[in-house]
């Protein structure tokens, strides 16, 4: 059963890492939209 054990590890990790990325991701994209509405702006 210790395999069950890494397996579930390994999935909590997994999706921590997506959700991670996922919130890089939108602040990045925030930031550059707001680089280039800034830009529009002028």
């Amino acid at each position: 059963m210790k395999w069950l054990r890494w397996l579930g590890i390994s999935i909590q990790a997994f999706i921590l890492g997506i959700l991670l990325a996922l919130a890089i991701g939108q602040l990045i994209a925030l930031e550059t939209g707001a680089r280039v509405f800034r830009y529009q702006g002028f």
